[in-house]
């Protein structure tokens, strides 16, 4: 099967995809930029996660221009993408409101614009629709497997509950599919509350001199915190905690050129989250 493109109205705009052999794909650059996101970053962002980057495909699509080659996530990476968004990180309401209209409503129209309506038995309709949902449900269970990220798990499994429903199947629990990460500790939780309330105080701490990378010396926040009347301890407990942290994502314990001092200093390094 050959490279078909569609257009599928979403809200006042057209999400372009790519249907082949491998199913449906989502042409990624027009959909971040809607959002009001920086491509480059999620492009990046993408091609990091283990699990989304393994839906990334390059795939030629018609431009004004003539074809050219962009960047596609297949339809179930695709929602996986969107639902790893933060709203609570964009400040601009208008564009957070755009984001969550996508999370809610973005997957069902593109699979509806090429399966019919959800919920509707597919007993009448061809066999190749069939057999194509059937090996989409597959994928998507052992994808479902594969995540532990609570929100991205949840939103996949109803994915996959309206995709059995169509089939007239029963859908797996949830705890049969793989399992949850460990919620972070409340200590945890505490801790970058306190960073963000340094962040608001123009505290100077951060002490890399990479974008997206915080690379701090405990000793210092200590001291920052204890300046600005935060009670938080920097105990074996916290830092056991820290090395769990998953956004910011810990990387390591090194020591870094302050940007700061100019000088090397032991910190705790961390992988900021970018572009959501």
């Amino acid at each position: 099967m050959s490279d078909s493109f569609a257009l599928v109205p979403f809200q006042d705009r057209q999400i372009m995809t790519v249907r082949n052999n491998d199913g449906i794909h989502v042409v990624m650059k027009p959909i971040v930029e809607a959002l009001g996101l920086n491509w480059e970053a999620q492009r990046q962002r993408i091609q990091r996660h283990p699990v989304i980057s393994k839906g990334a495909c390059i795939t030629q699509v018609p431009s004004a221009g003539g074809m050219q080659e962009a960047m596609s996530l297949h339809l179930e990476h695709f929602h996986g993408w969107l639902v790893s968004l933060n709203p609570d990180r964009v400040k601009d309401e208008e564009k957070r409101s755009v984001i969550i209209t996508y999370q809610e409503r973005a997957f069902r129209v593109i699979f509806e614009h090429f399966h019919g309506r959800m919920g509707k038995r597919l007993d009448l309709q061809p066999v190749t629709s069939r057999v194509s949902l059937q090996n989409q449900t597959l994928r998507l269970a052992q994808k479902l497997q594969g995540t532990r990220n609570r929100v991205e798990r949840r939103m996949m499994h109803q994915m996959l509950e309206g995709m059995c429903t169509e089939l007239g199947i029963d859908t797996p629990a949830l705890e049969e599919l793989g399992h949850d990460a460990p919620q972070p500790p409340d200590i945890l939780r505490s801790f970058w509350d306190a960073i963000e309330t340094l962040k608001a105080m123009k505290v100077n701490f951060d002490h890399s001199r990479t974008p997206h990378v915080m690379a701090l010396n405990l000793n210092e926040i200590r001291q920052h915190f204890k300046d600005a009347g935060i009670r938080i301890e920097i105990d074996a407990p916290l830092r056991k905690a820290l090395k769990q942290s998953d956004a910011p994502r810990f990387a390591a314990q090194k020591p870094v050129n302050s940007r700061i001092t100019e000088k090397a200093k032991n910190c705790w390094v961390f992988a900021v989250p970018t572009g959501d």
